[in-house]
């Protein structure tokens, strides 16, 4: 049975899709998360102790808040892969797969034979997304990189602090869940186009890249205006009030009125109308000079409000306001949150947590209750649903019975057969290839036929071929039992229920 909590929602736009993650901490596991929410079946493998996420801070359970922030919906099979068993069931996991995402350091799943150039050639529909830290090429790919390495090095924290004070990191690990988006977004835009022709792809990302590319508006403004941007606390450097912070009776808020038309209506709204019209304050340009005396106009003459009826009456005057709330004072349903955003998120051992589902609303497609994988939960189901479906094929596993070469299925030879002989799809195999007909068992026997590299399979790649132009490169292929079995190629049982 697949963990995703839309299984059995007909309308959850990837069931029936089935992804692998060899992922930690956060970037691949948070994609992965996406997509489970979004319906597909999402396989985690985790090593024999587990995602360092599940006790990263944390000693009570295996559910840290990281682990549990970023894996709910997913079934956790453990295996390996410092082992040769481990790793070739590893691969075969990954052949029968429609998506598999990783944020291993470059090179390690290569040295697992698990790397997106050794899959890909034999997997042509496989969606293969791979996060780094530092990219994958240049002395600096080899450095080991998180989020505040991404923030460091990308200037972004260079803007981000008080004037005349050290930087300051954001304060959550905006880097990561930036890649993680980036790379669910790359892998849709990717299963999109292999609907269309039949093609995997390779979606490649940096930490590096992701935070650079998050600065494009003050990118833009160092190339347009010639000036470093600098870091200067709240406030825009540019325009005026603009992410101002105002002290209010019960707390904060934050307000911005840049434009002409703006300040005037926040003028009129705090009952000051001739503001909009005093030489200081004309302009966007003035106030920006004479910021320290617009604050403290507007301190006092907002301070005696509390932070709600503030915003309230600021919102109906059409300006840009809001409260300054700590984490206890978000509340569904109020504030524009979504009443059903909070969902209940369960683990083995504890109660159920409230925490933020998928943001996104689909078709009104409601959030579901989900939980969260005990550490190699769903190892035992899933190896004995590949055992179960290699020994109902009649032909000794060890010969591997359906061999999986270039993501179609292919029967085993007859008695005394020596090879199979394969010519290209006209069109492409569809998807979950993998997949038993709906009320057979075993697996599917589609016609002996396949898309594959043009080199045979011992033949050495070039190295200047990258493993999706290897993909789209299909002929006529000969297949024999030993060929087969050294690729890693079997077929899988299906994943998903």
């Amino acid at each position: 049975m697949t963990a995703s909590p839309q299984a059995d929602n007909p309308e959850a736009p990837l069931r029936g899709l089935r992804v692998l993650e060899l992922g930690q901490y956060i970037a691949a596991p948070a994609a992965a998360q996406t997509l489970a929410e979004l319906g597909a079946d999402v396989i985690k493998i985790e090593p024999p102790g587990g995602d360092v996420a599940r006790r990263l801070g944390w000693t009570q359970d295996d559910y840290g808040p990281m682990f549990s922030a970023y894996n709910r919906g997913k079934r956790s099979v453990v295996l390996d892969l410092r082992s040769d068993e481990g790793r070739a069931q590893a691969r075969q996991l990954a052949l029968c797969a429609d998506v598999l995402l990783q944020n291993a350091r470059p090179g390690a799943m290569e040295r697992l034979g698990l790397g997106a150039e050794q899959l890909m050639p034999h997997a042509p529909r496989l969606v293969y997304g791979r996060v780094s830290a530092f990219g994958r090429t240049g002395p600096a790919s080899q450095r080991v990189g998180f989020d505040i390495a991404a923030q460091a090095e990308s200037a972004m924290m260079s803007l981000n602090g008080e004037g005349g004070r050290p930087p300051v990191r954001v304060g959550f690990t905006v880097v990561d869940l930036l890649a993680s988006q980036q790379l669910a977004s790359g892998v849709l835009a990717a299963l999109v186009r292999r609907g269309i022709t039949g093609r995997g792809a390779l979606v490649d990302l940096s930490l590096i890249d992701v935070a650079v590319a998050a600065l494009t508006n003050a990118w833009t403004e160092y190339r347009l205006l010639g000036t470093m941007p600098l870091r200067r606390g709240n406030g825009q450097p540019h325009v005026a009030p603009a992410a101002e912070v105002i002290e209010t009776r019960d707390g904060m808020i934050v307000l911005s009125a840049y434009t002409e038309e703006h300040f005037a209506k926040l003028c009129q709204a705090i009952g000051q109308p001739e503001l909009a019209t005093d030489p200081r304050f004309a302009t966007s340009r003035d106030r920006v000079r004479n910021r320290p005396e617009m604050l403290a106009v507007l301190h006092e003459a907002l301070s005696h409000f509390e932070s709600d009826p503030l915003c309230e009456m600021l919102a109906q005057a059409g300006i840009v306001a809001g409260n300054i709330r700590t984490m206890e004072q978000v509340r569904p349903g109020q504030a524009g949150v979504s009443a059903d955003l909070f969902i209940d998120v369960a683990a083995a051992g504890r109660g159920p947590i409230s925490v933020p589902g998928l943001p996104i609303s689909l078709d009104g497609l409601p959030r579901r209750a989900a939980r969260l994988p005990a550490l190699g939960e769903h190892t035992a189901e899933v190896l004995a649903r590949r055992a179960r479906a290699q020994r109902s094929t009649g032909w000794p596993a060890a010969q591997n019975a359906i061999f999986m070469i270039a993501g179609c299925a292919r029967q085993a030879p007859a008695s005394g057969q020596k090879e199979l002989k394969f010519k290209a799809f006209p069109a492409p195999a569809p998807v979950g290839s993998c997949e038993p007909p709906a009320g057979r068992p075993g697996p599917r026997l589609p016609p002996c036929s396949t898309r594959r590299s043009s080199s045979s399979t011992s033949a050495p790649r070039s190295p200047s071929s990258s493993p999706a132009a290897s993909a789209r490169r299909t002929s006529t292929a000969k297949c024999t039992p030993a060929t087969s079995a050294a690729t890693g190629c079997a077929s899988l049982p299906p994943m998903a229920s």
